[in-house]
């Protein structure tokens, strides 16, 4: 049970906490964190970002993004921070457009708010299902952003799991299910009959 949060910095997207809680044993405790919010206390109830699974004409859409904290480029789904009064689909479509200039024609949002690294930040994600259209491109990605777009198929998604590229966890996971043959997106988003 947590007893107090102390905010330890001030910046816009992204803060450092130190947390007293009850341990298991009743002591007190302490720990730090991470959070997308000024208050981690509030807006629990709402995610923080969207994760985008696109497809277009049944081949899957990454992005290979340099990550400074990594010092390398790594492979990802298109992703961002969802502005306030926007839902995860218009955040998503808003996202998609800026990264890699693809529009969407359908998409899913999955109902489930799910947390990346639940040991160091409570950043939390929903999931949107994509289905795009349009020639991809990086022509919207601000200064901050070294992306490269990779459009591919089950093959090839197979060939970079065994490449020696980085991978985030999130999208090893939902790539390895691309490879392993469940390429369409009806099959992604779970109508496949």
């Amino acid at each position: 049970m947590i007893k107090s949060i102390k905010k330890l910095t001030n910046f816009r997207w992204l803060n450092l906490f130190d947390i007293t809680y009850k341990n298991k044993d009743g002591n007190d405790a302490k720990w730090m964190m991470t959070s997308r919010k000024q208050d981690p206390t509030v807006g629990k109830d709402k995610p923080d970002a969207v994760v985008i699974i696109p497809i277009l004409d049944d081949r899957m859409v990454l992005i290979k993004q340099y990550r400074p904290p990594l010092g390398d480029y790594i492979i990802e789904h298109p992703a961002g921070l969802i502005d306030k009064g926007e839902t995860p689909l218009e955040a998503a479509a808003r996202e998609l457009k800026e990264e890699v200039g693809l529009d969407i024609i359908e998409s899913f949002a999955s109902k489930k708010i799910t947390y990346n690294s639940p040991g160091i930040t409570d950043e939390s994600v929903v999931y949107v299902f994509a289905k795009t259209k349009g020639e991809p491109h990086t022509d919207g990605n601000e200064s901050s952003e070294d992306i490269e777009v990779l459009v591919v198929d089950p093959f090839e998604a197979k060939e970079l799991l065994n490449s020696d590229v980085l991978f985030s966890a999130k999208c090893w996971l939902i790539v390895s299910f691309f490879a392993a043959g469940n390429s369409k997106y009806d099959d992604i988003i779970g109508t496949k009959k």
